[in-house]
């Protein structure tokens, strides 16, 4: 059982949108409140969750890294480890306390 659920989170997340999607959903945070985290706005967020926008570009990508603690090249290729819902909770809290 445990290794079917790994794979299905690892098959959801596999296009940028998708580990963005994942992100915010591990982050509880509205489309609004993860956009001015990352400094994008929640159209931005929204536009990428509805598919509107399906190549989002480097700049946005790297705002999300940067506010949720995840290495860039994750969010762009998925390569590497998927990063741990603790360690994205702590970086976002951290970023928003700072804010």
């Amino acid at each position: 059982m445990t290794t079917f659920v790994a794979l299905a989170i690892l098959v959801a997340v596999t296009s940028p949108i998708e580990r963005v999607k994942w992100l915010r959903e591990v982050t509880e945070l509205s489309a609004a409140a993860f956009g001015l985290g990352a400094g994008l706005s929640r159209a931005t967020i929204a536009s990428l969750e509805s598919g509107r926008n399906d190549e989002p570009d480097l700049s946005t990508l790297r705002k999300v890294s940067l506010f949720t603690g995840v290495p860039l090249s994750w969010l762009l290729d998925g390569s590497g480890r998927q990063p741990s819902e603790r360690r994205i909770r702590k970086a976002v809290s951290e970023a928003l306390r700072a804010a």
